[in-house]
């Protein structure tokens, strides 16, 4: 959308803004599908109110997430500098994309290859990359300085700075 008429700014870095973005968008559309089925699909920007929604089918619902983790993993760093700990990479493309190839294979969507494609992606994770099991999987669970290990392949991550974690919505508590 926008991405293109952004100008001054290294290209490169904006395509991995981009890719990360897509990668969200992939990560929540996943949720989405799994939960609810046929939602509506949006991948356009909205620029007026709109007060109508369809269910889009499955399977153009997984294509879409696959077109978006695709591009990711095309343009995402394989590793992060530890001070952009949180941010989507190479790596949480190809796993993300590993569990959606898994999941979609056993839909009313599924395709022929997708556990073959499943079965690649999650290759790439283990094999390319420094992830490794620990030796005690209590570790896994650790708070703070623990939620960083050779485990972890991407991890959202959350503080307690008012100015970005409010309390949000709490009318449900009511």
């Amino acid at each position: 959308g926008r991405a293109d008429k952004v100008v001054g700014f290294d290209p490169v870095l904006k395509d991995k803004r981009v890719a990360e973005a897509r990668f969200l968008r992939a990560q929540y559309y996943f949720i989405l599908v799994q939960m609810f089925g046929p939602v509506h699909l949006t991948l356009q920007e909205n620029t007026a109110a709109i007060s109508t929604a369809s269910r889009t089918p499955i399977a153009d619902i997984y294509k879409a997430i696959i077109a978006d983790l695709e591009f990711a993993v095309s343009k995402l760093e394989p590793d992060i500098k530890k001070t952009d700990y949180g941010r989507a990479t190479k790596p949480a493309a190809e796993h993300l994309l590993a569990k959606v190839y898994l999941t979609r294979a056993t839909s009313s969507a599924k395709e022929t290859d997708d556990y073959s494609k499943a079965a690649q992606y999650a290759k790439n994770v283990i094999n390319n990359y420094n992830f490794r099991l620990l030796p005690d999987y209590a570790k896994v669970f650790e708070q703070g300085a623990g939620e960083t290990n050779d485990e972890v392949i991407w991890s959202v991550q959350y503080t307690s700075d008012p100015l970005t974690n409010s309390p949000g919505n709490n009318a449900h508590v009511f």
